[in-house]
Order: C-alpha cells, then sequence, then structure tokens
C-alpha cells in the first residue's frame, strides 16, 4: 500500500492536490474535505490502512485553513495538537501513533514543536535550539526520525528511541529484585 498525492497549478496560481491510496494495482482517492475545493495530502500508511494527512482550502493564503486527518474504516477524524493553530500530520504505526509537527503560525508554518499523538495524548517534540522540529515517521518499536532547523538556519536530522518513565523503571527494579528474592530462597529441612 502506498499513499500520496498528485497535482500542480490549478491556473489561477494556486497549488492544487488530491491525497491517493495506491493498492493492488488500483488508485483510490483520499479527500479529507470536498475536492476540488480542498486539497488533500496523503502522507503516511500503516499496515492496518489507516492514513494520516492533511486537507486545506485550494485558494490558501495561509496555514491557518489546514485540518490534519486520520482516514480509517471510511471515516476522517481530524488531528490538532491542543494549544497550536496548524497541526501536520506525516506517520502513522501499526499501533496508531501518529508524528508530525504543529504551528501557531499561519503565514510561516515553519516554527513550533514536532508530536507524538498517542491515541490523543500529545506529546511535544522539540530538538534543543531549534526553530522548529518535524517528527517525520515512527516504526513499530516507537522510534522516531524527524528533522529541525538549527540556529543557523541548517536543516538537521535527528532519531530518537524511547526510554521508559521513571515509574516504569522503578517497576521493573522491584519485580527484579522480587525474582531474585525467590530464587535465593534458602529452604530448611527439619
Amino acid at each position: 500500500m502506498i499513499v500520496g498525492q498528485a497535482g500542480g497549478s490549478n491556473g489561477s496560481g494556486n497549488y492544487q492536490t488530491q491525497g491517493y491510496l495506491y493498492s493492488g494495482g488500483q488508485y483510490t482517492a483520499i479527500n479529507g474535505a470536498p475536492y476540488p475545493a480542498n486539497s488533500t495530502i496523503a502522507s503516511g500508511i500503516n499496515n492496518s490502512g489507516a492514513i494520516v494527512g492533511e486537507s486545506f482550502p485550494t485558494n490558501y493564503t495561509n496555514y491557518a485553513g489546514f485540518t490534519s486527518f486520520l482516514y480509517m474504516g471510511g471515516l476522517y477524524t481530524p488531528i490538532n495538537m491542543p494549544g497550536e493553530l496548524v497541526t501536520f500530520a506525516v506517520g502513522i504505526n501499526d499501533a496508531g501513533v501518529i508524528v508530525g509537527g504543529a504551528s501557531n503560525d499561519a503565514v510561516n508554518a515553519s516554527t513550533g514543536p514536532g508530536f507524538i499523538d498517542d491515541h490523543g495524548v500529545f506529546t511535544s517534540i522539540n530538538v534543543p535550539g531549534a526553530q522548529y522540529t518535524v517528527v517525520e515517521g515512527i516504526n513499530n518499536l516507537d522510534q522516531i526520525a524527524g528533522d529541525y532547523l538549527d540556529q543557523n538556519g541548517n536543516i538537521q536530522a535527528f532519531v530518537g528511541t524511547p526510554s521508559p518513565e521513571p515509574s516504569t523503571w522503578m517497576l521493573m527494579l522491584v519485580g527484579s529484585v522480587a525474582l531474585l528474592c525467590r530464587r535465593c530462597r534458602v529452604t530448611h529441612l527439619p
């Protein structure tokens, strides 16, 4: 399964796209909002066929009209990072965890954090000192990859591996100690 978008200038100076899914030798249109008044970008897909992307007015003048979506089972669900004006969903893994970038600037969307959306629970991803961060992909081990704009205006890449929360480490430690104590128990014979 492959997702993407096809399009070009609509003759009036605006860029117009239509998202698509290519599977089994067939193309299927993916439109997050009515086409051709709106354009759609299909950005990512997982092995279950869940698709993420963005839709926006074809005659947009800024990013305020952009809406990210999750398309699954024939239904479009909007994705909006709390506290941000614009959300760009670009990747999804098989567990349904979505990644992307967000911004509070409708004119220059290249400002703001990246994000991980774990079923509605958003985690902001910010590379220290970066002007913006975007998480471009996530695998089934929850490892992320993305890019950021450094202080010198250069785009840099990054990868990240999740680490367990402190409570998870404590639970693992207590469990390990309990297991060792059980093995070390001395049985006395009468």
